[in-house]
């Protein structure tokens, strides 16, 4: 049975109509010829009419589903080749998704579940919900799988990186399933790698300053010798250890008043030192010579009798002649108890003598009197308290302590006296004395200053005076300069007009802002105080009188929104293009088409989309037999084929001539046929020989000489055999005839199938039987050969016989 659909689909239900082709039978009468025994040996040839059932195809119309349609519930449904999962097949190989499921972008889009965050290591197995992939848990997020390691992994040293697989953090080793061990590039001496190039010493050890992989022995006071082990030293050569633990020099020679520093070698004392040849034996040492004494102890002299050490430390070394009776201060002793008077002093008398007794047997000698002082050295007048020296020898002139200060003076012992223009101010200081500073006077106050001269003010640090009108007014000083919208208020210190706000931005440069209240809307900025105006990009519009600033996009952001200036978000399925827009998108490339919507491939002008691929193939109106389209309407021909024609709408035809009459095959578009097996000729239109089958009721059929067998194989199974109609007559013992069972209608028949030669002027026709000859194979497929070559033999005696 054949058929083809005549029209298109008839509605959107999915229905179509097709033509359906049948085989009918019809009797169709012929004359053929007989054998009728006369006499004897003799035939005489008689002819008869007879029927045979000749078979024609018809058409018919049937109601059927159209392609990419199926029957169900009596009603045509689409088809979708893949399961869409949830979601329903609204057209062929197109599903709509329920909802919190999307179209999954490959080559079979099926309806799979959305989840606003990728499931990492795990699927999508729900809206919103992810499932684990086996070894893994889900962390507390809800959507990242963390590997799972059974046992444990030590987090100290390893984490787990796949599911039963504890991986070594850097600097680690692995030295068994879930623990790793530290990595040191050299070994560690007299220590244990702890963590990565680390290494920790054992107990009585240190780290070397320089090596950090060399743990040296500690030993607490190993000087002179070396540390062979923890608390163990041994002692070089000309040391030994004494009860301590260190090591010290040996001197053979006892060192007196001296130490030994080094092997045989002594150091004096300070204050002592070799005298003469000695190196083992010292002696005190004066630096400076003892007059009129020794030298006892280093730097320590002692006086002969009548004579003794003064009281000043820098002469120690001396020793002068003592005097019961004092000499100082205005004469010396030069003697043991003999005083010499200096110059300007006179020895005093008996009286004068009493009143010098504790101080000096010698008295000064003044010519001029002793103003507010008294006579102490020659010609030299000592003040009295609360006085000093004035430029005078003999005048002193009060004192004031603390002393007055500038723009003062001292009219008496302690008593101060201020300049014009000046006042005293008083001011407590240690001891609850009182301090006596006089300060200029300035009429008027100095602001952000002070009065440094009578009626002249200077100003702060960090001040400047505002004019030379106001010079008692100091202003502040800023650098750099205050902003805009700002006033200088402090040394360095910028205040904001009022209805401005100070803004410090990420690189700290500060500016004042205009301030607006309520808040300006986001996009938005204060231009003025009170005063809100949209960004570039942006215009404003009101909502409940708030005012908003939405972005401008210049061209229409279909299948999206506008989010940013000339900035589309697109919906999903949708991405932006080159300009911004939105634009569906295909995960597959549309080939000879465009993406019109998501997923959805709309064909150019000339093409079709397939089923298979879901791609635009070109389209060919008469269907490209023979052949392959190759662009819209343009076929190229199979091998045998060529077009019959030269316009594009042109179908391939067969090659060869005839068609090679349907007995071979075209082999190229030269038009050379390779016939089968029985036909010749350039197109196969010449048989070699034609095959009849005869039914054991045939009354000639015992007079054949018929090769039987018991076992038969098939060796001629093509229907393009031919077959002959009207040869029965030609049939004699002369002909090669085989046996065989034939089950027809279910009963068992024998037959017999003869080869006659195709010289004779038999009807020849094709067979429609696929299975004609059968054949009792006795010698296997040598007797095959053998057979053609007789028949062919046979076939030519019979034609001579004929003849004659």
């Amino acid at each position: 049975m054949e058929y083809s659909v005549v029209n298109s689909e008839l509605n959107d239900q999915g229905y179509c109509t097709r033509s359906i082709s049948y085989r009918e039978s019809r009797s169709v009468p012929y004359l053929e010829t007989y054998k009728e025994k006369k006499w004897g040996i003799f035939y005489t040839t008689k002819y008869r009419w007879n029927y045979r059932t000749e078979y024609y195809r018809n058409w018919k119309e049937e109601r059927i589903c159209c392609n990419m349609y199926m029957k169900q519930n009596e009603k045509c449904v689409p088809i979708c080749f893949h399961d869409c999962g949830h979601g329903d097949c609204v057209r062929p190989n197109t599903c709509s998704c329920h909802k919190g499921y999307q179209l999954m972008n490959s080559h079979n889009p099926v309806c799979v579940p959305i989840c606003k965050h990728p499931c990492v290591h795990g699927r999508c197995t729900a809206p919103d919900v992810c499932s684990c992939n086996p070894g893994y848990r889900m962390n507390s997020d809800g959507f990242t799988c963390e590997p799972i390691c059974n046992p444990n992994c030590d987090l100290k040293t390893a984490f787990c990186s796949e599911p039963n697989l504890c991986t070594c953090r850097k600097g680690y080793k692995k030295i068994d399933y879930t623990t790793c061990m530290p990595i040191c590039s050299l070994p560690c001496n007299n220590g244990n790698c702890t963590a990565p190039d680390t290494c920790t010493c054992n107990q009585g050890y240190s780290l070397d300053l320089y090596n950090k992989f060399i743990c040296n022995p500690i030993c607490d006071k190993c000087v002179d010798g070396t540390c062979t082990a923890p608390g163990i030293c041994t002692c070089v050569q000309g040391y030994s250890l004494n009860e301590e633990g260190y090591c010290k020099p040996v001197c053979s020679k006892s060192c007196h008043m001296g130490s030994c520093i080094a092997p045989e070698t002594c150091m004096c004392h300070e204050g002592y030192g070799f005298l003469n040849d000695s190196t083992n034996v010292c002696e005190p040492i004066c630096l400076k010579a003892c007059v009129n004494g020794f030298c006892k102890h280093p730097n320590v002299c002692e006086c002969h009798e009548g004579f003794q050490k003064t009281s000043e430390e820098t002469s120690l070394h001396i020793c002068i002649p003592h005097c019961n009776s004092p000499c100082e201060p205005y004469g010396e002793c030069t003697a043991p108890d003999v005083c010499t008077c200096h110059a300007g002093y006179s020895l005093a008398d008996n009286d004068e003598a009493i009143h010098f007794d504790e101080e000096s047997v010698c008295k000064p000698i003044c010519k001029e009197e002793c103003v507010n002082g008294f006579c102490t050295s020659p010609n030299y007048c000592s003040c009295w308290s609360g006085y000093k020296h004035s430029d005078i020898n003999n005048v002193c002139i009060p004192v004031c302590d603390p002393t007055c200060s500038l723009h003062s003076y001292c009219e008496a012992p302690n008593e101060c006296i201020c300049d014009e223009g000046y006042q005293l101010a008083i001011d407590n200081i240690e001891k609850n004395n009182m301090t006596y500073i006089c300060e200029p006077i300035c009429k008027e106050e100095c602001i952000n200053g002070f009065c440094n001269a009578p009626d002249e003010c200077s100003c702060n640090i960090g001040y400047e005076k505002l004019n030379a009108i106001k010079s008692n007014v100091c202003k502040p000083i800023c650098e750099p300069s205050c902003w805009s919208h700002s006033s200088c208020t402090a040394p360095n210190v910028c205040t904001c007009d009022e209805d401005y706000v100070l803004i410090t931005n990420k690189e700290n440069s500060s500016k004042c802002e205009p301030n607006c209240q309520p808040a300006c809307p986001p996009n938005s900025i204060c231009k003025i105080p009170g005063l809100c105006l949209c960004k570039e990009g942006y215009h404003s519009y009101y909502d409940n009188n708030s005012m908003n600033c939405e972005p401008i996009c210049e061209f229409d952001c279909k299948n999206g929104i506008c989010s940013s200036p000339n900035t589309c978000s697109c919906e999903l399925g949708y991405i932006n293009n080159k300009n911004g827009s939105c634009v569906a998108h295909c995960s597959i490339d549309c080939g000879n088409g465009t993406c019109t919507e998501p997923e959805v491939c709309s064909c150019n002008e000339g093409y079709v989309l397939t089923e298979e691929s879901l791609t635009c193939e070109p389209y060919c109106k008469n269907n490209c037999t023979n052949g392959k389209c190759v662009a819209p309407d343009d076929c190229r021909c199979y091998d045998g084929f060529i077009k019959n024609g030269n316009d594009t709408d042109s179908i391939c035809i067969n090659a060869c001539k005839d068609a090679c009459n349907e007995n071979g095959i075209c082999l190229d578009d030269q038009g050379n046929c390779d016939c089968f097996f029985g036909w010749n000729g350039t197109a196969c239109e010449e048989p070699t020989f034609c095959i009849v089958d005869i039914l054991e009721g045939y009354k000639a059929y015992e007079t054949l000489s018929i090769i039987k067998g018991q076992s038969h194989s098939k060796i001629l199974t093509s229907e393009t055999y031919p077959t002959c109609q009207q040869c029965l007559s030609e049939v004699n013992n002369q002909t090669t005839c085989f046996e065989f069972q034939d089950n027809i209608f279910g009963k068992q028949n024998y037959s017999a199938v003869c080869l006659v030669d195709a010289a004779s002027m038999c009807y020849i026709t094709h067979s429609p039987m696929k299975e004609i000859v059968k054949v009792s194979v006795a010698v296997g497929g040598v007797a095959v050969l053998i057979m053609i070559t007789s028949i062919g033999v046979a076939c030519y005696k019979f034609k001579k016989q004929k003849n004659k």
